[in-house]
């Protein structure tokens, strides 16, 4: 008898913390099977069949269920003796549904698995029957047995802890629940349903991060839905943390900002840089839409909470929901326009999944939202957005990931803000004029990123064309290491960045003395350095070997006579 777990992560950075607890929560050896939904079925397939499993279980989510029904109807048709099984949020509603659309699916586990695993597996070993156990649903021939559910523990201090020692997690982000349960009602959210929080104890969260410094990852994400809710626990977390952590790792939380209390925030900002991202779903800023999906309103508080942050070492994350009931265009774009105001790192759009079990999804005829059969259950229309707006929005999305998240176009960014230009409109312009031209552009490149911007400018902004050009131009030298001419159509003789890097570097300070006079000009500015071209030169000036800013002038050249 081999039992087989089986993880489809979204890619090869993530790891599935599931399946090492139920692992780790057996007396018994049970493998481990990893992969991504990046592969092909031919190779899972093959992967998963030289391990000659006889039970097969399979962890499911929205994102990796699509392809785990086709790999397990595949397996299931194959004449092998094997029996599958599955678990996990994306199969822990609806069983019936399950059972009837998969016919290779032999049990559904529900509920919290590191009680029901363990003793399935002793169950298994010892041929006994599959009711005796908790928190199982299966066949009986045309009928389907529910046993009763496991029961809630107080605290989570019996779960397993992992400690990855046979694994490289250099190159891994590796997650970690530290509490369980959610005081939220939020009706599109799956946590909701469990308002029962229960916390491991401060002392086995020590113990536990201690052992995952240790294995060389660079993130460690904790899964809980607000990780600042407990505030006298969060505070011995967090002073832990930045005693003991090791340099360069990061650490994410899930907050709530309208509720942070203000010692929290003081430990935070005092953080070492680095150390500490954030990410908070705001969703929607319109009271009305809050109000719909079971969120109480806290936007001036949470305003507040990102001031706070402004001027600390924090990375922030603030997130916003297409397709929320009662949210149209110009709602969502009036939210984007508040969210952007507070100054995250970055603002994450999401699109609505209607996620089984939630209220959303259980109302969703009478909030008029109408959404993809299958998994991930993405928002197709609402009653308040057209399919047309939602299909915009995706675009509007990716646009806003290149030109305000990934913070290469700052400085034209800006200046176009500063003329009056809101960001919502910037981007909405933006969004319009690449699906207009969508042909033209790849924007995966950075060529077609920038020539996108270039010829935006051109045509379609109001800001004076040389202001454009000289910004966009100083944007890329901040960002790139080669000519602008190989990007854009436009000759201009500049050095490569690293070479004029070098080239502060190994110069004298008294080589700058005849700079003197410019470099007063913008005294801020620590050095600045000379270069001819046809008729000018131009002035550039660089802080801790950074381009920081230049300005040319034109040269008098004195005719032979």
């Amino acid at each position: 008898m081999k039992e087989l777990l089986v993880a489809l992560n979204a890619s090869f950075s993530h790891t599935n913390l599931a399946v090492r607890l139920l692992q780790k929560s057996c007396k018994k050896e049970v493998e481990i099977f990893e992969g991504t939904i990046n592969e092909t079925q031919e190779d899972l397939l093959f992967e998963i069949l030289k391990r000659n499993p006889t039970h097969i279980f399979w962890s499911c989510y929205i994102w990796n269920w699509s392809q785990i029904q086709k790999l397990g109807d595949t397996i299931g048709k194959m004449g092998l003796e094997i029996q599958q099984f599955v678990g996990g949020p994306e199969v822990s509603y609806d069983w019936e549904e399950h059972l009837q659309e998969n016919p290779w699916i032999d049990g559904i586990f529900y509920g919290e698995g590191e009680e029901s695993f363990p003793q399935f597996i002793q169950i298994l070993e010892e041929n006994r029957f599959w009711k005796e156990m908790k928190g199982f649903v299966y066949r009986d021939g045309e009928n389907f047995v529910v046993t009763p559910p496991v029961e809630i523990t107080k605290d989570l201090d019996h779960l397993p802890s992992l400690d990855y020692k046979e694994e490289n997690m250099a190159h891994r982000i590796l997650y970690y629940e530290a509490m369980r349960g959610c005081p939220y009602n939020c009706a599109y959210c799956l946590s909701s349903l469990d308002d029962k929080v229960r916390y491991r104890s401060v002392e086995k969260v020590k113990k536990d991060m201690r052992k995952l410094f240790q294995t060389g990852t660079k993130q460690i994400k904790f899964v809980d839905r607000s990780f600042t809710m407990h505030p006298k626990r969060t505070l011995e977390l967090l002073e832990f943390m930045k005693e003991e952590a090791p340099e360069g790792i990061n650490i994410h939380f899930e907050i709530n900002l309208e509720d942070i209390q203000e010692e929290v925030i003081e430990s935070l900002i005092h953080a070492p840089e680095g150390l500490f991202q954030l990410e908070a779903g705001v969703q929607t800023t319109n009271p009305e839409v809050l109000e719909e999906i079971h969120r109480k309103e806290g936007l001036e508080n949470i305003k507040k909470s990102m001031e706070r942050f402004s001027k600390s070492n924090i990375h922030r994350h603030l997130d916003l929901i297409v397709g929320l009931p009662g949210e149209n265009m110009e709602s969502f774009l009036r939210g984007f326009d508040d969210v952007f105001s507070m100054k995250p790192e970055k603002i994450q759009i999401g699109f609505l999944k209607l996620l089984r079990g939630t209220a959303l999804r259980k109302n969703a005829e009478e909030y008029g939202l109408f959404y993809e059969k299958k998994a991930p259950y993405t928002v197709i229309r609402t009653k308040d957005l057209s399919a047309k707006e939602v299909l915009f929005l995706k675009d509007f999305e990716k646009i806003s990931e290149i030109y305000i998240d990934e913070h290469q176009f700052t400085g034209i960014s800006q200046k176009i803000f500063d003329q009056g230009t809101k960001p919502s409109q910037y981007i909405f312009s933006l969004t319009e004029f690449y699906r207009e031209n969508k042909e033209s552009y790849t924007l995966k490149s950075q060529k077609g990123k920038y020539q996108l911007l270039f010829d935006w400018l051109k045509e379609k902004a109001t800001l004076p064309w040389e202001v454009a050009y000289e910004t966009l131009k100083e944007d890329f030298y901040f960002q790139e290491d080669q000519f602008i001419e190989k990007i854009l159509p436009v000759q201009d003789q500049e050095m490569r960045k690293n070479k004029l890097i070098q080239w502060i570097g190994e110069m004298d300070e008294s080589e700058y003395e005849e700079f003197g006079k410019d470099i007063h000009r913008v005294s801020r500015f620590a050095r600045g350095i000379t270069l001819p071209l046809q008729g000018m030169e131009r002035i550039l000036f660089y802080k801790n070997h950074k381009y920081v800013k230049h300005f040319d002038r034109k040269i008098e050249i004195e005719k032979e006579k």
